[in-house]
């Protein structure tokens, strides 16, 4: 229901939902999931709760097999949602809140009441109980704002932020390049989450992850221990690496296939990337994909 200018798709209220896997589908897979051994579902979007269906397939997920957690603007959250949440047993909840101010949210947001739907969000979560996280894209307009936003958010009752950097590598985030933050103000909002940790520390927990990619000493975990499912049901690998390159990095349709059926071509799509990289074989990826470009025809 936003356009968000830092958005890695090109999520929108133009954007078709035509394609999108079916209710019946859905909720067969949610029943799919044990069997391919998923032990964890993070919904994300676009926006999950604009789905008309979204909560029966969440009801759909067996709380004691796979824990289920929501990524939202929090724009759709309301009391009575939440207490559809609490008796799903969701596991956790994260709204995103992009400034302290509804001017600075609003820079990347542009709709004129998301902010203020997103406090609202934020307000039901915290009075019925449901486990939440916050987290926040910081851009060159708000890197120097990051105590105020903390300090908004202690006095709502927040226990956790997320700090993060906008990428911009995909989807409209790649647009609009100026919003990614210049490394050199990184040990600024470091300083700030400090002295916020200083004064509401035991009121709060802020992690920071500027820049942060997948990958490092354990290797990128790229369809063993994470896998991503598109609204139209392709299943990839990965969420970057499909938008990098849905061809590459697709195992097949939950439409037409078997969740764990899928999930059986893993090895043979990620063993040629694994072997040039230990870590995240995102920059191979584009870097391959920029020398066929520059290939003679």
């Amino acid at each position: 229901n936003l356009e968000c200018k830092h958005c890695c798709t090109y999520s929108g209220p133009k954007v078709s939902t035509a394609s999108d896997v079916s209710t019946e589908r859905m909720i067969t897979v949610a029943e799919e999931l044990a069997e391919a051994a998923v032990r964890d579902v993070l919904f994300s979007g676009g926006e999950p709760f604009l789905r008309s269906d979204f909560l029966q397939i969440v009801r759909a997920i067996n709380p004691d097999q796979t824990m289920v957690y929501i990524a939202s603007n929090g724009t759709a959250i309301d009391d009575r949602t939440v207490n559809e949440l609490r008796e799903a047993r969701v596991a956790g909840v994260d709204i995103s809140l992009d400034g302290h101010t509804a001017k600075l949210h609003q820079l990347v947001r542009l709709h004129p009441t998301s902010f203020q739907r997103a406090i609202r969000g934020i307000e039901a979560c915290v009075r019925g109980g449901i486990p939440l996280r916050v987290t926040s894209c910081v851009i060159p307009e708000t890197a120097a704002h990051v105590q105020d936003l903390v300090e908004l958010l202690v006095r709502q009752g927040v226990k956790t932020l997320v700090i993060q950097t906008v990428l911009p590598s995909g989807g409209r985030a790649a647009e609009h390049p100026y919003l990614a933050v210049n490394p050199s103000v990184i040990p600024s909002i470091d300083q700030q989450i400090e002295h916020a940790q200083r004064r509401w520390g035991g009121q709060i927990n802020i992690d920071l992850r500027a820049g942060a990619s997948s990958g490092g000493a354990q290797g990128c975990p790229a369809g063993h221990h994470l896998v991503n499912i598109s609204a139209d049901g392709n299943v990839s690998t990965c969420s970057w690496l499909y938008k990098i390159s849905p061809g590459l990095f697709t195992l097949g349709n939950i439409k037409s296939c078997k969740l764990k059926d899928c999930l059986a071509n893993i090895d043979q799509m990620m063993q040629p990337w694994t072997t040039l990289t230990p870590g995240c074989p995102i920059p191979k990826v584009l870097n391959g994909i920029e020398t066929i470009k520059t290939l003679p025809a």
